[in-house]
């Protein structure tokens, strides 16, 4: 049986090392120094900036939440009123204010029982007769996709199956005027 005894020395405590070894010690700490700076940058930013957005710094926004099961109407105030919507089957009720960018969302979804294309001519019919302009790029029967604008203002209408009948999501956009 072979037995070697190790005779290289280790160098002890606080003793100088080798210049090699030096270099690649300050290599390291500086590269822990730098990713360190980095991390709390990243965080810092963060925490000023605020959550981003579509590549803006998000808002003060507001959700108002129509209490379905207790309220008179299950529409948001501020809704507008000739906007056809069946009430007794809404499913979901809000509307969002975005006060940074002066403007309310406004959404209802309800089921209905009506066909696809009796709810497409309801939402067709009601376009021209409030005058918004459709935006050809956006609205696709196929897709049961209506959008619309008047004033500055967005209407947005969705159409899906769901459950042998349909589900429609309406959205209006609301500018905010200021007044001066």
């Amino acid at each position: 049986m072979d037995t070697q005894i190790n005779t290289q020395m280790n160098s002890p405590v606080g003793a100088p090392q080798p210049e090699g070894s030096q270099k690649e010690t300050k290599l390291i700490v500086s590269l822990v120094i730098i990713i360190v700076v980095l991390v709390a940058g990243y965080f810092l930013l963060k925490s000023n900036l605020g959550t981003k957005r579509g590549g803006e710094t998000a808002g003060k926004t507001e959700t108002i939440y129509t209490d379905l099961a207790n309220s008179v109407t299950k529409i948001p105030a501020g809704f507008p009123s000739n906007i056809p919507v069946e009430e007794e089957n809404v499913k979901e009720s809000y509307k969002i204010n975005y006060f940074d960018e002066g403007v309310t969302q406004y959404t209802i979804g309800f089921n209905s029982n009506l066909s696809f294309d009796e709810i497409w001519k309801t939402y067709s019919d009601l376009f021209l007769a409030i005058g918004y302009t459709p935006d050809m790029e956006k609205t696709s029967k196929d897709k049961g996709i209506m959008t619309g604008y008047r004033d500055g203002n967005k209407l947005n209408v969705a159409i899906s199956d769901y459950d042998g009948g349909h589900y429609v999501t309406i959205n209006f956009i609301q500018r905010q005027v200021s007044v001066k």
